[in-house]
């Protein structure tokens, strides 16, 4: 995967292994018999959860890559690790298997990737400044 960026992120290794972290702790969610889940207290918070990390997964890459092959890259790989997940829930006996779920990750991509077209998709350079100019200051 080509690793173009518009302004060359200084931990750039770190945001991507970062990154592919979260990917692993969301499987863990989808795929654990019990995660933790917060009670907010209204009926399907379970697909506010889908759709928020799947939103934060999308945005998080498309603040590494901006050259649209990448991010479509990244938004079909989503895509596919939702269904995926959902399916593999399925095979076991503690999660539940629903069309709603794959349908919540998606929009959850679509959301993340439209957030990342116009400045938002240099936040993580906006962090790294922020933390350059703190530590200069002290």
């Amino acid at each position: 995967m080509s690793s173009s960026r518009i302004q060359k992120l200084h931990w750039f290794h770190f945001w991507h292994w970062l990154g592919w972290c979260w990917v692993i702790i969301a499987c863990y969610l989808f795929l654990a018999p019990s995660p933790p889940v917060p009670e907010l207290g209204f009926e399907y918070q379970d697909k506010l959860g889908h759709l928020l990390i799947y939103t934060i997964l999308m945005a998080w890459f498309g603040n590494l890559y901006h050259t649209r092959r990448a991010r479509i890259f990244y938004a079909v790989f989503f895509v596919i690790m939702g269904i995926t997940l959902e399916f593999l829930q399925d095979m076991g006996q503690d999660r539940l298997f629903e069309y709603t779920d794959m349908l919540a990750n998606t929009v959850g991509v679509i959301l993340g990737y439209i957030m990342t077209l116009g400045s938002m998709r240099h936040m993580l350079h906006r962090v790294e400044q922020y933390l350059r100019l703190s530590t200069h200051h002290e």
